[in-house]
């Protein structure tokens, strides 16, 4: 049975989850997980249109949360953008993204031999997309070896990328529980 918060909870967890992710999330392409019980979005039924995105890196400076606004929606892919933190103690400067909503297949958090993540599993062209982007940022110095994963106008989490993702799941790590990971799931797909 899957829980269902309401948009506030789900808010108020994600930006939780967001500050132990910041501090702590990375990319992993960890093979070693098992399905926790919940309803993943899947390629099997019509997906919604998610609003997610994944951006490089270019700047990341301390903000002051009163002059680090949220913004409205999340900016077109194609141009570079300015976004603030969900806690808005950190603004980004980010360049187009890279892979987009459509081309997610599905998105489930789950447990793994190293805890919960949340896994992004994207189509054939997110796949080349994720491939490309990953190893471009894999070989750059802090902060440019980040990506971004903004939703809603918010960054949510900007780990930084070690290695490569050629098998198509992008891993997100560092949730201190299943109910986090279930919450920022929830706010990227509702």
């Amino acid at each position: 049975m899957t829980r269902r918060v309401s948009g506030t909870q789900a808010l108020a967890a994600g930006v939780a989850a967001t500050a132990l992710l910041v501090s702590g999330c990375s990319v992993s392409t960890t093979s070693a997980t098992t399905v926790a019980p919940v309803e993943p979005i899947s390629s099997e039924s019509p997906a919604p249109e998610l609003d997610l995105q994944l951006r490089p890196v270019l700047d990341v400076s301390a903000a002051d949360p009163a002059s680090c606004p949220i913004a409205a929606s999340t900016p077109p892919p194609k141009a570079a953008a300015s976004l603030c933190s969900t806690d808005r103690r950190a603004r980004y400067s980010l360049g187009p993204a890279a892979l987009t909503g459509p081309r997610v297949t599905s998105i489930e958090p789950l447990y793994s031999a190293t805890g919960v993540v949340v896994a992004v599993k994207v189509d054939a062209m997110g796949k080349a997309a994720l491939s490309n982007v990953t190893l471009e940022s894999s070989f750059k110095a802090p902060p440019q070896s980040q990506l971004a994963i903004v939703s809603r106008g918010t960054v949510l989490v900007a780990p930084a990328v070690t290695e490569q993702v050629d098998g198509g799941v992008l891993l997100l790590t560092g949730f201190a529980s299943m109910d986090a990971a279930r919450s920022t799931v929830d706010f990227i797909t509702r």
